[in-house]
C-alpha cells in the first residue's frame, strides 16, 4: 500500500495551482518516469543531465494521474491540452513542502537517524524491530538527501504507525531542513567521524551538522547516543529533551557486553533494572554491537518487549554489499564494499579480526576513501599504519588514494612483499583470481565509487564448486 491524498491537498501543501482539473486521488509520488504506477504524481525535477519536464508526456501516458511542473515550463512539456499539471515556482522546493504536508497528515511516530557511518544499518534494524507492532515506513534504500527523503516520506501508507528515516549530508547546511521535514519524535546519531570532511573542514563541524537532527526534536522528544562516542557532550547539549545513552563500557542508560563468539552475542543490562537479555547480532563486530544497542534502545522506548527484540534480531534481513559472506570452492569473500570512510574502515577491519579462523591466508582489499579533502593523504596513511599494527594479512589496495594505505602500512612494518597496489577493482580481481587459493579469506572495503564488488564477482565466478 502506498500514499493516498487528493489533488487539492497536493496543491495546498506544495503551494501550487492545477492547470486542468485536479485529480481526485493521487497514489504515490515518483520522479523517474520509468517508475510510474497508475494513479501516481510525477514530479518533474531538473538535474545536471536530465530534465524531468521532457518526460511529463510519457509519464501521463503510462498512468500518472498528474505531474508537478515548473510554472515557466508548463506550456512546453508536450502534455496534451487540459492535462492535470500542478504548477509551482520550483518543483524541488515544492517536493519538500509536499512531503512536509503529507508527513503531518499521516502523523506516525517518527524516528530520524543520522551519523558518519551505520545510518542505513541502524535504520533497518529499528524498522525491523518495530515491524511486529505496527506498519513501518522507512527510507527507501539510502534515499536520505533532499530528493530521496521527501520521496520516501511521500510513499508512506496512510495507516503507517512508525516512520524510520535516514537524514544524510555531504555538505554543510543539509541536515537542518531535512530534520525539520522528518520532525522526529526519536533521533539517533550513530557516530561522528571524518566522512565528507573535505566539505566540512573539521570533525567538529561535522558533529555540529549531525546535531541539527537532535535540535529538531521537540522538548518531549528523545535522543539516543553512544556514551563513549566522539563528541558525545556536544551532541547531548544539542538535545532539547531526554537523552538515552548506550554503552559497551557500563557508562550508559542501556549497557551491553559484546561477545566475539560465533554467532556473536550482546548481553544487555539496562541501568537500574535486573534485566539481562542476550541478543544475537545480525553482523559481526563491535560496531554492530553498538548499532544493535542504539536500535534496541529506540524499539524498547517505543514499547517493544526485550523478548520480542531478541526474537526479531534473529531474522534481520542482510543488506546488500554489507558484510555479505560468500564461500565457493573453499574461498571465502566478505563483501563490505557498500561504502567507506575512516570510521567504517576501522570498524570493518576490527570485525574481520573476529571472524572465525579459516585455514588459509587473509587478504585485505581496501580502496579509496573519497571526499576527505586535504585530510585524504594522512587519513589513508593512518589507516595503513592501523592495518599493519592490528590486522595480520596481505594488503591489496585499489585506487590512487589507497596507495597511501600501502605507504602507511610499509612505514609501520608490514613487509613490502605483502602489499600490492592496483588502479582498479577489475585489475585487482583478475590478480586475486590467480593468486587466491581455497581456504583463503578476502575482505572487500572501499568507497562506493571504486565499485569494489567487481572483485567479488570475478573471484566467486572463478571459484566454483
Amino acid at each position: 500500500m502506498t500514499s493516498c491524498f487528493s489533488g487539492s491537498e497536493a496543491a495546498l501543501w506544495a503551494g501550487g495551482a492545477w492547470q486542468g482539473a485536479p485529480p481526485e486521488t493521487l497514489r504515490g509520488v515518483v520522479h523517474d518516469s520509468r517508475e510510474v504506477t497508475p494513479g501516481c504524481l510525477f514530479v518533474a525535477l531538473k538535474g545536471e543531465q536530465v530534465d524531468g519536464h521532457e518526460f511529463v508526456r510519457a509519464a501521463l501516458a503510462d498512468g500518472a494521474t498528474g505531474a508537478l511542473v515548473a510554472s515557466d515550463r508548463q506550456g512546453n512539456t508536450g502534455a496534451p491540452p487540459g492535462a492535470p499539471l500542478l504548477s509551482v515556482a520550483s518543483p524541488q522546493t515544492a517536493l519538500m513542502k509536499l512531503a512536509g504536508g503529507y508527513r503531518q497528515s499521516v502523523a506516525p511516530r517518527m524516528v530520524g537517524v543520522t551519523g558518519s557511518a551505520g545510518k542505513t544499518t541502524v535504520k533497518e534494524l529499528i524498522a525491523h524491530l518495530l515491524g511486529e507492532a505496527a506498519n513501518v515506513a522507512r527510507t527507501r534504500g539510502n534515499w536520505n538527501n533532499d530528493i530521496g527523503l521527501p520521496l520516501s516520506l511521500l510513499n508512506m501508507a496512510p495507516d503507517v504507525g512508525y516512520g524510520v528515516f535516514e537524514v544524510g549530508t555531504n555538505h554543510p547546511g543539509e541536515v537542518a531542513p531535512l530534520s525539520r521535514l522528518v520532525a522526529p519524535d526519536w533521533a539517533v546519531v550513530t557516530n561522528v567521524g571524518s566522512a565528507h570532511i573535505g566539505f566540512f573542514g573539521s570533525e567538529e563541524a561535522i558533529a555540529e551538522e549531525k546535531a541539527d537532527l537532535l535540535r529538531a526534536l521537540s522538548p518531549d522528544g528523545v535522543a539516543v547516543l553512544e556514551a563513549e562516542g566522539a563528541h558525545y557532550e556536544r551532541l547531548r547539549q544539542a538535545c532539547p529533551g531526554r537523552v538515552v545513552s548506550v554503552s559497551l563500557s557500563g557508562n550508559g542508560d542501556i549497557n551491553g557486553t559484546w561477545e566475539a563468539s560465533e554467532p556473536e552475542r550482546l548481553h544487555v543490562a539496562p541501568s537500574g533494572t535486573d534485566v539481562d537479555v542476550a541478543l544475537r547480532l545480525a553482523s559481526p563486530g563491535r560496531h554492530q554491537a553498538i548499532n544493535t544497542l542504539l536500535a534496541a534502545a529506540v524499539a524498547r522506548g517505543l514499547g517493544v518487549p526485550w523478548e520480542t527484540l531478541a526474537a526479531r534480531l534473529v531474522s534481520v534481513p542482510r543488506l546488500g554489499l554489507r558484510w555479505q559472506v560468500e564461500e565457493r570452492g573453499g574461498l571465502r569473500v566478505v563483501n563490505d564494499a557498500y561504502n567507506a570512510n575512516p570510521v567504517s574502515m576501522r570498524a570493518a577491519l576490527a570485525a574481520f579480526e573476529t571472524v572465525e579462523d579459516h585455514p588459509g591466508r587473509r587478504w585485505l582489499v581496501l580502496g579509496d576513501m573519497l571526499e576527505l579533502g586535504e585530510t585524504s593523504v594522512p587519513e589513508h596513511r593512518a589507516l595503513g599504519q592501523w592495518v599493519a599494527e592490528h590486522v595480520p594479512g596481505h594488503l591489496v589496495t585499489v585506487g590512487g588514494e589507497a596507495t597511501h594505505i600501502g605507504a602507511g602500512a610499509r612505514d609501520a612494518g608490514l613487509p613490502a612483499a605483502d602489499i600490492l597496489e592496483f588502479p582498479s577493482a577489475g585489475e585487482a580481481g583478475d590478480w586475486l583470481r590467480r593468486a587466491a587459493q581455497p581456504g583463503d579469506t578476502i575482505l572487500l572495503k572501499a568507497s562506493r565509487g571504486l565499485h569494489l564488488e567487481e572483485v567479488a564477482t570475478r573471484l566467486i565466478g572463478s571459484h566454483t564448486e
